[in-house]
C-alpha cells in the first residue's frame, strides 16, 4: 500500500436536526471519486476500517455514515421512524460534501436494500453498486410467534418496544476466532431494535420487487449462514438488468468478508470492475 490513511470523523445535521456521524478517508495520490460506504443492520463503519483504508489508498474518499440509530449514533438507539428518513439522512450527508456528481455506492448486507432504494428515488449523482453479501433473501428470520409479538408492540405501544436482532451470533459473521471475539465485545455494535424499525425494514424489502437498471457487483461468501446464496444469485438476474453486472462467490467464507478475506482480494475485485464494467 502506499500510504495510511487515517479516519476522521464529522457530525452533519440532518433534515429533522439529528446528528450523524460520519467516517471519512480521504484519498492518497491521484484523487479519483467519492465513494459512499454503507453498513448493514448489526454493524457500522468501524468494522470496515481496512477495505475503506484500502480504497483511500486507491485514490478514492471514502464517505462512510453510520446509520441513525446505529454505531457511533446513540440517540434513538436501534429505533426508525420512517425509512425516508434514511434517504433524507444520505442527502444531507452528500449535501455537506457538496453533492458529487457521479458516486459509486458500496453496500453491505442490509445497506443493500438501501442502496437500491436510492435507484428508485432516481438520484442523478448515483453511478454504480458493489454488493458485499446482501441482504435482499436471508437464511435468518423471526419465527410466527415473534412476528406476532412484533405485531402486536406496534399496535399497543407504537412500535417502540425492543426486538433481538435475528442473528444467532457473532460466528454467523465469521470464522475467525478473534473477529469473533471482537463483534462479541463491541459496544457500537447493534443487538436490538425497535418493532418500528422492522416495520420500516420490510416496507423496504417490498420496495425490492422492481428492476434495477444501475451497473452492479455483487460478492457472495460461499459458507454464508446469514443471507442465501442460491436465492440471491436467481434474485440478481431477474432484477438487476445491466449488461454490465457480474457476480463472484469467495469460497470457504462467511458472511462479512471483511473479516474473511486477510489479502483483501475482493476490494482488488471492485477496483477492477470499477475501472470498466463491461458495456
Amino acid at each position: 500500500m502506499t500510504g495510511q490513511p487515517n479516519a476522521k470523523y464529522v457530525k452533519i445535521p440532518a433534515s429533522d436536526g439529528y446528528l450523524i456521524h460520519c467516517c471519512i478517508w480521504e484519498p492518497v495520490g491521484n484523487y479519483k471519486s467519492d465513494i459512499l460506504y454503507l453498513h448493514g443492520i448489526q454493524s457500522h463503519s468501524g468494522w470496515y476500517e481496512e477495505s475503506s483504508r484500502r480504497l483511500a489508498n486507491n485514490g478514492y474518499r471514502v464517505i462512510f455514515p453510520d446509520r441513525r440509530g446505529a454505531g457511533l449514533n446513540r440517540i434513538q438507539r436501534g429505533h426508525l421512524e420512517s425509512w425516508r428518513l434514511l434517504l433524507y439522512d444520505i442527502e444531507s450527508v452528500l449535501g455537506f460534501f457538496g453533492w458529487p456528481e457521479k458516486l459509486p455506492v458500496l453496500a453491505v448486507s442490509w445497506g443493500a436494500t438501501i442502496a437500491c432504494i436510492l435507484e428508485r428515488q432516481r438520484c442523478p449523482w448515483l453511478d454504480k453498486f458493489v454488493f458485499i453479501t446482501p441482504g435482499f433473501k436471508p437464511y435468518v428470520g423471526f419465527n410466527f410467534f415473534k412476528k406476532l409479538s412484533i405485531a402486536s408492540n406496534l399496535l399497543l405501544r407504537h412500535g417502540l418496544g425492543y426486538f433481538p436482532i435475528p442473528i444467532p451470533g457473532a460466528d454467523y459473521f465469521t470464522n475467525d476466532k478473534d473477529r469473533q471475539e471482537f463483534v462479541s465485545k463491541d459496544e457500537d455494535t447493534l443487538r436490538e431494535c425497535t418493532a418500528r424499525f422492522f416495520e420500516q425494514s420490510r416496507k423496504l424489502d417490498i420496495m425490492l420487487n422492481r428492476t434495477f437498471a444501475t451497473p452492479t457487483l455483487l460478492l457472495l461468501a460461499e459458507n454464508d449462514r446469514i443471507i442465501h446464496n442460491e436465492k440471491t444469485i436467481k434474485y440478481f438476474k431477474k432484477k438487476f438488468i445491466h449488461p454490465g453486472n457480474r457476480f463472484k462467490i469467495y469460497p470457504g467464507y462467511a458472511h462479512t468478508l471483511e473479516f474473511e478475506d486477510k489479502n483483501f482480494n475482493f476490494i482488488e475485485d471492485i477496483l477492477s470492475w470499477w475501472v470498466a464494467p463491461a458495456a
